[in-house]
Protein backbone atom coordinates (compact mmCIF):
# COMPACT_ATOMS: atom_id res chain seq x y z
CA UNK A 1 0.00 0.00 0.00
CA UNK A 2 1.83 3.02 -1.50
CA UNK A 3 1.92 5.73 1.33
CA UNK A 4 0.35 9.32 0.66
CA UNK A 5 1.31 12.53 2.25
CA UNK A 6 -0.42 15.67 3.91
CA UNK A 7 0.07 19.48 3.28
CA UNK A 8 3.85 19.67 5.51
CA UNK A 9 4.76 16.28 3.72
CA UNK A 10 3.68 14.10 6.91
CA UNK A 11 2.80 10.61 6.11
CA UNK A 12 -1.34 9.93 5.72
CA UNK A 13 -2.76 6.55 6.61
CA UNK A 14 -6.01 5.67 3.94
CA UNK A 15 -8.24 3.88 6.96
CA UNK A 16 -10.57 3.06 4.30
CA UNK A 17 -11.74 -0.43 4.87
CA UNK A 18 -10.65 -2.93 2.35
CA UNK A 19 -12.10 -6.68 3.35
CA UNK A 20 -11.27 -9.34 5.18
CA UNK A 21 -7.24 -10.05 4.33
CA UNK A 22 -7.29 -13.83 4.06
CA UNK A 23 -3.52 -14.07 2.22
CA UNK A 24 -1.28 -16.26 4.38
CA UNK A 25 2.14 -14.31 4.75
CA UNK A 26 5.02 -16.08 5.75
CA UNK A 27 6.50 -14.93 9.48
CA UNK A 28 9.88 -14.40 10.47
CA UNK A 29 11.07 -16.42 13.51
CA UNK A 30 10.12 -14.56 16.61
CA UNK A 31 12.93 -14.11 19.23
CA UNK A 32 11.69 -13.52 22.55
CA UNK A 33 12.61 -10.21 24.12
CA UNK A 34 12.65 -9.32 28.16
CA UNK A 35 11.60 -6.04 29.19
CA UNK A 36 12.53 -4.85 32.68
CA UNK A 37 10.95 -2.87 35.02
CA UNK A 38 9.92 0.87 34.36
CA UNK A 39 12.32 3.78 33.90
CA UNK A 40 12.56 7.55 33.74
CA UNK A 41 15.35 8.28 31.25
CA UNK A 42 16.20 11.71 30.03
CA UNK A 43 16.35 11.28 26.45
CA UNK A 44 13.08 11.28 24.10
CA UNK A 45 11.67 10.46 20.84
CA UNK A 46 10.58 12.39 17.78
CA UNK A 47 9.39 12.59 13.95
CA UNK A 48 11.58 13.76 11.43
CA UNK A 49 12.75 13.72 8.02
CA UNK A 50 16.48 14.19 8.28
CA UNK A 51 17.35 11.09 5.89
CA UNK A 52 14.50 11.83 2.89
CA UNK A 53 11.79 10.09 4.53
CA UNK A 54 10.22 9.95 7.97
CA UNK A 55 12.02 8.51 10.86
CA UNK A 56 11.64 7.97 14.69
CA UNK A 57 14.90 9.36 16.22
CA UNK A 58 16.30 9.65 20.01
CA UNK A 59 16.56 13.25 21.47
CA UNK A 60 19.37 13.01 24.12
CA UNK A 61 21.82 10.77 25.48
CA UNK A 62 21.56 7.23 26.94
CA UNK A 63 22.61 6.63 30.15
CA UNK A 64 26.09 5.40 31.56
CA UNK A 65 27.47 6.59 28.05
CA UNK A 66 26.24 3.95 26.19
CA UNK A 67 26.27 3.67 22.38
CA UNK A 68 23.52 3.64 20.00
CA UNK A 69 22.23 4.78 16.95
CA UNK A 70 19.77 7.94 17.12
CA UNK A 71 17.99 6.88 14.60
CA UNK A 72 15.41 3.86 16.10
CA UNK A 73 13.19 3.16 13.53
CA UNK A 74 16.25 2.98 10.79
CA UNK A 75 13.37 2.57 7.65
CA UNK A 76 15.10 2.46 4.16
CA UNK A 77 14.09 2.96 0.74
CA UNK A 78 12.27 6.29 -0.58
CA UNK A 79 8.82 7.26 0.76
CA UNK A 80 9.50 4.41 3.62
CA UNK A 81 7.54 6.05 6.61
CA UNK A 82 8.04 5.02 10.88
CA UNK A 83 5.69 6.72 12.42
CA UNK A 84 3.28 6.49 15.67
CA UNK A 85 6.28 5.62 17.95
CA UNK A 86 5.64 3.70 21.81
CA UNK A 87 8.14 3.14 24.51
CA UNK A 88 8.64 -0.21 26.19
CA UNK A 89 8.69 0.15 30.01
CA UNK A 90 12.28 -0.53 30.59
CA UNK A 91 12.50 2.14 27.42
CA UNK A 92 14.82 -0.42 26.19
CA UNK A 93 12.41 -0.97 22.98
CA UNK A 94 10.24 1.09 21.10
CA UNK A 95 7.32 -0.12 18.80
CA UNK A 96 6.08 1.99 15.97
CA UNK A 97 4.04 1.38 12.53
CA UNK A 98 6.29 1.49 9.16
CA UNK A 99 5.45 0.68 5.83
CA UNK A 100 8.72 -0.54 4.56
CA UNK A 101 7.28 -4.05 3.46
CA UNK A 102 4.26 -2.52 1.16
CA UNK A 103 1.87 -2.17 3.51
CA UNK A 104 1.15 -0.29 7.33
CA UNK A 105 2.27 -3.14 9.78
CA UNK A 106 3.67 -2.89 13.74
CA UNK A 107 7.79 -3.38 14.49
CA UNK A 108 9.64 -3.12 17.33
CA UNK A 109 13.10 -2.20 17.67
CA UNK A 110 15.70 -2.21 20.32
CA UNK A 111 17.20 1.24 21.38
CA UNK A 112 20.89 0.36 22.03
CA UNK A 113 21.45 -1.99 19.64
CA UNK A 114 20.24 -2.93 15.80
CA UNK A 115 17.65 -5.37 16.20
CA UNK A 116 14.46 -5.11 14.77
CA UNK A 117 11.83 -7.37 14.74
CA UNK A 118 8.62 -7.12 12.53
CA UNK A 119 5.42 -7.96 14.86
CA UNK A 120 2.14 -8.14 12.25
CA UNK A 121 1.99 -9.41 8.84
CA UNK A 122 -0.49 -8.76 6.47
CA UNK A 123 -0.73 -8.68 2.87
CA UNK A 124 -2.93 -4.93 2.70
CA UNK A 125 -4.64 -4.49 6.08
CA UNK A 126 -3.38 -2.03 7.95
CA UNK A 127 -1.73 -1.90 11.78
CA UNK A 128 -1.77 1.35 14.02
CA UNK A 129 -1.61 2.98 17.41
CA UNK A 130 0.63 0.41 19.19
CA UNK A 131 0.66 0.55 22.79
CA UNK A 132 3.29 -1.33 25.07
CA UNK A 133 2.16 -2.72 28.33
CA UNK A 134 3.91 0.50 31.58
CA UNK A 135 4.26 -3.20 32.76
CA UNK A 136 5.77 -6.05 30.42
CA UNK A 137 5.78 -7.24 27.45
CA UNK A 138 2.60 -7.22 26.05
CA UNK A 139 2.02 -4.45 22.93
CA UNK A 140 -1.49 -3.77 21.71
CA UNK A 141 -2.89 -2.00 18.38
CA UNK A 142 -5.91 -1.77 16.29
CA UNK A 143 -6.40 -4.10 13.00
CA UNK A 144 -8.69 -3.87 10.29
CA UNK A 145 -7.46 -7.18 8.89
CA UNK A 146 -11.15 -8.10 9.84
CA UNK A 147 -12.71 -5.99 7.40
CA UNK A 148 -13.35 -4.17 10.14
CA UNK A 149 -11.11 -2.63 13.05
CA UNK A 150 -10.39 -4.46 16.27
CA UNK A 151 -7.89 -4.46 18.82
CA UNK A 152 -4.90 -7.02 18.87
CA UNK A 153 -2.46 -8.50 21.74
CA UNK A 154 0.85 -9.39 20.85
CA UNK A 155 3.63 -10.82 23.37
CA UNK A 156 6.79 -9.72 22.77
CA UNK A 157 8.35 -12.81 25.01
CA UNK A 158 6.35 -15.31 23.13
CA UNK A 159 5.89 -13.81 19.84
CA UNK A 160 1.98 -15.04 20.28
CA UNK A 161 -0.94 -12.91 19.38
CA UNK A 162 -4.32 -12.76 20.30
CA UNK A 163 -7.55 -10.47 18.83
CA UNK A 164 -9.48 -9.01 22.00
CA UNK A 165 -12.59 -7.64 20.66
CA UNK A 166 -15.42 -9.15 17.92
CA UNK A 167 -17.76 -6.64 17.66
CA UNK A 168 -18.93 -6.07 14.20
CA UNK A 169 -18.32 -2.21 14.91
CA UNK A 170 -14.66 -0.46 14.77
CA UNK A 171 -12.97 -0.62 17.97
CA UNK A 172 -9.18 1.36 17.62
CA UNK A 173 -6.92 3.73 19.58
CA UNK A 174 -6.48 1.34 22.30
CA UNK A 175 -4.01 3.06 25.80
CA UNK A 176 -3.42 1.35 29.06
CA UNK A 177 -3.72 1.13 32.63
CA UNK A 178 -0.75 2.09 34.55
CA UNK A 179 -1.19 -1.36 36.00
CA UNK A 180 -1.42 -3.53 32.59
CA UNK A 181 -4.75 -4.62 33.76
CA UNK A 182 -7.25 -2.42 31.33
CA UNK A 183 -7.03 -1.21 27.92
CA UNK A 184 -9.04 1.90 26.89
CA UNK A 185 -10.34 1.99 23.10
CA UNK A 186 -12.60 3.97 21.14
CA UNK A 187 -15.37 2.03 19.14
CA UNK A 188 -18.49 2.77 17.32
CA UNK A 189 -20.37 -0.26 17.82
CA UNK A 190 -23.39 1.57 19.67
CA UNK A 191 -23.41 4.56 16.73
CA UNK A 192 -21.54 7.32 18.29
CA UNK A 193 -17.46 6.88 18.75
CA UNK A 194 -17.38 6.07 22.48
CA UNK A 195 -14.95 5.43 24.91
CA UNK A 196 -15.60 1.59 26.23
CA UNK A 197 -12.62 0.27 29.15
CA UNK A 198 -11.81 -3.90 28.67
CA UNK A 199 -10.57 -6.57 30.87
CA UNK A 200 -7.38 -7.92 29.43
CA UNK A 201 -7.69 -11.25 31.24
CA UNK A 202 -11.51 -11.88 30.97
CA UNK A 203 -11.92 -10.03 27.37
CA UNK A 204 -15.03 -8.32 29.43
CA UNK A 205 -15.87 -4.62 28.10
CA UNK A 206 -17.98 -1.87 29.90
CA UNK A 207 -18.83 0.85 28.22
CA UNK A 208 -16.99 4.28 30.02
CA UNK A 209 -18.58 7.79 28.55
CA UNK A 210 -22.10 9.18 28.11
CA UNK A 211 -23.02 8.09 24.36
CA UNK A 212 -24.18 11.43 23.66
CA UNK A 213 -21.37 12.47 21.04
CA UNK A 214 -18.26 11.53 19.51
CA UNK A 215 -15.59 10.83 22.25
CA UNK A 216 -12.23 9.90 20.97
CA UNK A 217 -8.41 10.11 22.37
CA UNK A 218 -9.44 8.87 25.84
CA UNK A 219 -5.91 7.81 28.13
CA UNK A 220 -5.93 6.96 31.98
CA UNK A 221 -4.06 9.10 34.66
CA UNK A 222 -0.97 8.11 35.79
CA UNK A 223 -2.48 6.74 39.22
CA UNK A 224 -5.98 5.20 37.25
CA UNK A 225 -8.44 7.44 38.89
CA UNK A 226 -9.36 9.67 36.44
CA UNK A 227 -9.00 9.88 32.11
CA UNK A 228 -8.72 12.67 30.16
CA UNK A 229 -10.18 12.42 26.66
CA UNK A 230 -11.96 14.75 23.88
CA UNK A 231 -14.97 15.16 22.75
CA UNK A 232 -16.83 16.56 19.45
CA UNK A 233 -19.80 18.75 20.41
CA UNK A 234 -22.96 19.43 17.95
CA UNK A 235 -21.13 22.29 16.21
CA UNK A 236 -18.38 19.99 15.64
CA UNK A 237 -15.95 21.20 17.70
CA UNK A 238 -13.38 19.33 19.71
CA UNK A 239 -13.44 20.00 23.54
CA UNK A 240 -10.96 18.33 26.07
CA UNK A 241 -12.76 17.01 29.15
CA UNK A 242 -11.73 15.27 32.51
CA UNK A 243 -14.03 12.59 34.41
CA UNK A 244 -13.77 9.80 37.06
CA UNK A 245 -12.73 6.36 35.31
CA UNK A 246 -16.42 4.85 36.01
CA UNK A 247 -17.64 7.92 33.59
CA UNK A 248 -18.91 10.32 36.25
CA UNK A 249 -18.29 13.95 37.31
CA UNK A 250 -16.99 15.13 33.77
CA UNK A 251 -15.45 18.21 33.56
CA UNK A 252 -14.29 20.41 30.51
CA UNK A 253 -11.11 21.55 30.41
CA UNK A 254 -10.39 23.33 26.78
CA UNK A 255 -12.43 26.59 25.96
CA UNK A 256 -15.42 24.71 23.49
CA UNK A 257 -15.36 27.70 21.06
CA UNK A 258 -12.13 26.58 19.53
CA UNK A 259 -10.91 22.63 18.55
CA UNK A 260 -8.93 21.18 21.33
CA UNK A 261 -6.22 18.10 20.76
CA UNK A 262 -4.11 16.13 21.48
CA UNK A 263 -4.40 16.13 25.78
CA UNK A 264 -1.65 14.24 28.07
CA UNK A 265 -0.91 14.03 31.24
CA UNK A 266 1.90 15.52 33.04
CA UNK A 267 3.57 12.42 34.70
CA UNK A 268 2.27 13.99 38.74
CA UNK A 269 -1.13 13.92 37.37
CA UNK A 270 -1.67 17.81 38.25
CA UNK A 271 -1.18 19.10 34.71
CA UNK A 272 -3.15 18.36 31.02
CA UNK A 273 -1.06 20.05 28.76
CA UNK A 274 -3.18 20.41 25.06
CA UNK A 275 -3.04 22.27 21.89
CA UNK A 276 -5.92 24.94 20.79
CA UNK A 277 -6.02 27.33 17.97
CA UNK A 278 -8.36 29.68 20.08
CA UNK A 279 -6.71 32.69 19.61
CA UNK A 280 -6.89 31.70 15.67
CA UNK A 281 -3.26 29.81 15.55
CA UNK A 282 -1.81 26.67 17.11
CA UNK A 283 -1.09 27.09 20.74
CA UNK A 284 0.12 25.05 23.81
CA UNK A 285 -2.00 25.19 26.79
CA UNK A 286 -2.02 23.63 30.34
CA UNK A 287 -4.82 22.92 32.53
CA UNK A 288 -4.36 22.76 36.43
CA UNK A 289 -6.48 20.13 38.10
CA UNK A 290 -6.54 21.67 41.77
CA UNK A 291 -7.40 24.89 40.80
CA UNK A 292 -9.34 24.40 37.37
CA UNK A 293 -6.74 26.99 35.90
CA UNK A 294 -5.17 27.38 32.17
CA UNK A 295 -2.00 28.82 31.54
CA UNK A 296 -1.73 29.77 27.85
CA UNK A 297 2.31 28.78 27.14
CA UNK A 298 2.41 29.58 24.12
CA UNK A 299 1.80 33.06 21.85
CA UNK A 300 3.07 32.97 18.42
CA UNK A 301 1.75 33.33 14.66
CA UNK A 302 2.59 30.62 13.70
CA UNK A 303 2.06 27.06 14.80
CA UNK A 304 2.97 25.05 18.36
CA UNK A 305 1.58 22.20 18.66
CA UNK A 306 1.66 17.90 19.76
CA UNK A 307 2.56 18.47 23.44
CA UNK A 308 4.04 16.19 25.55
CA UNK A 309 6.15 15.91 29.38
CA UNK A 310 9.66 15.11 29.79
CA UNK A 311 10.06 12.24 31.84
CA UNK A 312 9.21 12.71 36.21
CA UNK A 313 9.22 16.80 35.28
CA UNK A 314 6.21 19.48 34.70
CA UNK A 315 8.67 20.71 31.74
CA UNK A 316 6.64 20.47 28.24
CA UNK A 317 8.31 19.49 24.58
CA UNK A 318 6.07 20.38 21.81
CA UNK A 319 6.87 21.03 18.38
CA UNK A 320 6.53 24.81 16.97
CA UNK A 321 6.63 26.31 12.95
CA UNK A 322 8.03 29.72 14.43
CA UNK A 323 11.50 28.42 12.66
CA UNK A 324 12.21 27.83 9.12
CA UNK A 325 11.10 24.65 9.53
CA UNK A 326 9.10 22.62 12.31
CA UNK A 327 11.49 21.99 15.51
CA UNK A 328 10.67 21.09 19.20
CA UNK A 329 11.17 23.33 22.15
CA UNK A 330 11.00 22.70 25.73
CA UNK A 331 9.01 25.23 28.73
CA UNK A 332 8.39 24.91 32.41
CA UNK A 333 4.55 24.71 32.40
CA UNK A 334 4.68 26.51 35.91
CA UNK A 335 4.12 28.71 37.03
CA UNK A 336 0.42 28.44 36.16
CA UNK A 337 0.06 32.18 36.63
CA UNK A 338 2.52 32.95 34.30
CA UNK A 339 2.06 34.89 31.44
CA UNK A 340 2.32 32.93 27.78
CA UNK A 341 6.01 33.04 26.19
CA UNK A 342 6.81 34.19 22.96
CA UNK A 343 8.94 30.71 21.69
CA UNK A 344 12.03 32.10 19.67
CA UNK A 345 12.51 34.33 22.82
CA UNK A 346 12.26 32.20 25.42
CA UNK A 347 11.87 28.57 25.03
CA UNK A 348 14.55 26.61 24.89
CA UNK A 349 15.44 24.61 21.29
CA UNK A 350 15.99 21.20 21.34
CA UNK A 351 16.31 20.71 17.42
CA UNK A 352 18.68 22.67 14.85
CA UNK A 353 18.87 20.57 11.91
CA UNK A 354 17.81 21.43 8.49
CA UNK A 355 14.69 19.37 8.71
CA UNK A 356 11.10 18.81 9.72
CA UNK A 357 11.07 17.59 13.19
CA UNK A 358 7.84 16.96 15.58
CA UNK A 359 5.23 14.69 17.41
CA UNK A 360 8.10 14.35 20.23
CA UNK A 361 7.12 11.16 22.72
CA UNK A 362 8.34 11.81 26.27
CA UNK A 363 5.41 11.14 29.29
CA UNK A 364 2.94 9.31 28.88
CA UNK A 365 4.79 6.65 26.70
CA UNK A 366 2.40 6.74 23.97
CA UNK A 367 1.94 8.78 21.02
CA UNK A 368 -1.40 9.95 19.40
CA UNK A 369 -0.61 13.17 17.55
CA UNK A 370 0.77 11.57 14.38
CA UNK A 371 -1.86 9.74 13.70
CA UNK A 372 -3.58 13.79 13.36
CA UNK A 373 -7.20 12.58 14.57
CA UNK A 374 -7.67 10.07 11.33
CA UNK A 375 -10.41 7.69 12.18
CA UNK A 376 -12.21 4.92 10.37
CA UNK A 377 -15.75 5.75 8.79
CA UNK A 378 -18.16 3.91 10.49
CA UNK A 379 -19.03 0.25 9.25
CA UNK A 380 -21.79 0.33 6.54
CA UNK A 381 -25.24 -2.24 7.12
CA UNK A 382 -24.80 -3.16 10.84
Amino acid sequence: MEATTGANGFPVIDLTLCGVDTALVERAPWSPVEVGGATCPDWLVYHTNMTGDWEIFRLGELPDGAAGDPNLSRGVGERVFDIMPGFSPDRAWITFVSNRDGNWEIYISAVESDQIQRVTYNSFAVELDPAWSPVGTQITYGSNRDGNWEIYLFDAATGTEQRLTTDPGNDTNPSWSPDGTRILFQSDRDGFWQLYELEVSTGTTRVVSDGTVDDHDGSYSNDAQQVVFRSYQADGTSVVYLMNADGSDLIPVSDPSSDALNPVWSPDDSLIAYQSALDGDLDVYVYEISTGTTRKITDNTLGDYAPTWLCNTNTLVFTSDVTTDANLFSVPALPIEADPIDVVEAAVQLTTIDAADQYPLGSPQEENASREQAFPPPVQNR
